[in-house]
Order: C-alpha cells, then structure tokens, then sequence
C-alpha cells in the first residue's frame, strides 16, 4: 500500500560524504508508492494415481478457483496456474470432501490461499472411441518425411457419460516419437496420448505405429504428418 511520511533531508558531497549544513526547511513530506507485483492464476486440477477399476470422476466442486500470486515480474510472467493433486486412491465413494494443499511454485510469495476445500464426485466410467485424431510428430531431428496408410488414429476415452461426450478428435493429442527413426520401410515408432484432462482417460489401440522413413520431409514445421 502506498503511504506517507515525514523525511528528514540531509546534504551530501560528490563524494557521498555527508555535509553539516543547515537545510531550510529539513523535514518534508514524502509519499511512497509500494509496488507488489501480482497476478491472478487458475487452480489447474491433476490426478495422481489410477481410480478404482470402473469409476470416473463427474466433476470437482472447489471453493478457490483463482488464486492470487505475487513475486518479480520474471517470476509470475513463468506461471499459468498453480496445481491441486487429487489423490486417485483415496477415492473410493461416490462423494468425497478433501482439502488439497496447493503446490506453489518457486519464487511466488504470499499466495492469497494456500489450499483448497474440493467435492469429488465419482460415478461409473462409461467409454466412446473417437475416430480420425491426427497423429502428429515429436523429435524429427533429421528432417525424415514419413509415409503410412493412415495419418489419423482412434482413441478410447473413458469417463463419465457427460465429460466424454464433450470431447472431439481436436482435443486429443496423439504423437510419434522419431528420436530413434531410421530410413527404411516398415519402421515401427512409438506412439503416445498427452494425458491433460484430469476427468477423462485416453487409451491408444496399440503402443506402436507402422510408417516408411525417407530422406527429406513432406511434414509441416508444426508436428502435423501430411500426406502428399
């Protein structure tokens, strides 16, 4: 808060010493603006650990869902969110109350709370496959093209019966692994989900993918295969 307050004045040389002498007047009235940098965060909800076999979470009711940080400019320009762990085993009935401690992240000083007051509620997972998900790349170091019969994949989502329904193909991100890629046909690559919707759980039909790797590259700078 900024704030105001007598400051007495005081004479010095070039040097930084410091000059008896009278000043006239000696004492004036300074306002002080304090400067505290802040931003406000959502709370971003991770599970830890795999729910009981067949249940799904339906939603999680929190008192906080912002949180108000401060620290450097540096500092919170780094930060998005501020976690909240849900621990998967220790959801075994259908309405759970549990206090989640905030993670906080490194340098952030005086968040305005610390944890949060949650309402899980758990039901029974149904599943949906949903077709035509892009397959995209990660770690083509050497520029390789890929060719393959099939750029788009089905993946099976597991969840309530609301939360699956709102997802699409766009929202599911499916990707090969070329770190280890070498020219040939017949190339088998690995391939994974990003797991980034806490209320739903995606499964790959197989954990690899058939491509043929040649020299050159017909792929998009974004990661997106295409074919030609």
């Amino acid at each position: 808060e900024n704030f105001e307050q007598d400051a007495i004045l005081v004479a010095y040389d070039q040097s930084g010493n410091k000059v008896d002498c009278d000043i006239i007047p000696n004492v004036i009235k300074a306002n002080v603006n304090v400067s505290s940098p802040n931003k406000n965060v959502p709370v971003s909800f991770e599970l830890n650990g795999a729910l009981p076999e067949g249940k799904a979470i339906s939603e999680v009711a929190a008192d906080q869902e912002v949180v108000k940080i401060y620290g450097t400019d540096a500092v919170l320009s780094r930060i998005d969110s501020v976690a909240c762990v849900i621990d998967a085993q220790s959801l075994t009935s259908e309405s759970s109350r549990q206090v989640c401690q905030l993670t906080i992240p490194s340098g952030v000083k005086s968040p305005s709370v610390t944890k949060v007051n949650m309402e899980i509620k758990v039901v029974d997972a149904q599943s949906r496959t949903i077709e035509g998900v892009n397959l995209r790349y990660v770690n083509n170091y050497n520029g390789y093209a890929v060719n393959m019969e099939d750029s788009t994949i089905a993946v099976q989502v597991f969840g309530s019966e609301a939360n699956i329904s709102r997802i699409s193909a766009s929202d599911i991100y499916v990707y090969m692994d070329m770190a280890n890629a070498e020219l040939g046909e017949n190339q088998q690559l690995p391939i994974y989900v990003q797991q980034d919707n806490y209320l739903v759980r995606y499964i790959l039909p197989s954990d690899t993918v058939t491509v043929d790797v040649l020299a050159g590259s017909n792929n998009d700078p974004t990661g997106n295969y295409t074919e030609e």
